[in-house]
């Protein structure tokens, strides 16, 4: 008669597994939890429509200043794209969106233009005064 010996070795598979499964859920779930925790701590301050005005001021008071001092294409082509870095570093209000884009926009036509394309610029340039014109508080 031969007797077998009995193993330990698939019970401690069996135990490894189900400890990897727990850990597994274990960590999911806690991952979950800190994202929702998280998102709840990193909401963003709002601006008011006197805060976003203020800026967006500042912003084209120091873009023209920058663009009319330039006596070169890339001068000028520093001032834009400082500018419209800065715009879109703004929170903006709902209020402002519409003007917020025709800014940036405009902004980025000059930009092109300013690169080579024909045209692009004073288009971007005609956006950007038409911007000012409908918001005199821009000035």
């Amino acid at each position: 008669m031969s007797f077998h010996k009995t193993s330990a070795f698939p019970f401690i598979v069996i135990g490894l597994t189900i400890l990897l499964a727990l850990l597994i859920i274990y960590t999911v779930s806690g991952n979950r939890q800190s994202e929702t925790t998280l998102g709840a701590e990193q909401t963003e301050p709002t601006v008011t429509n006197e805060e976003y005005q203020t800026s967006v001021r500042e912003v084209t008071r120091i873009f023209e200043e920058n663009f009319d001092a330039a006596d070169t294409d890339i001068a000028r082509l520093v001032a834009v794209e400082t500018a419209l870095a800065d715009l879109l570093s703004l929170r903006v209000t709902a209020d402002y969106k519409e003007l917020h884009l025709d800014l940036a926009t405009a902004l980025s036509q000059m930009q092109q233009g300013l690169r080579g394309e024909a045209g692009a610029l004073e288009k971007g340039r005609a956006r950007y005064e038409q911007a000012l014109a409908t918001n005199p508080w821009l000035r």
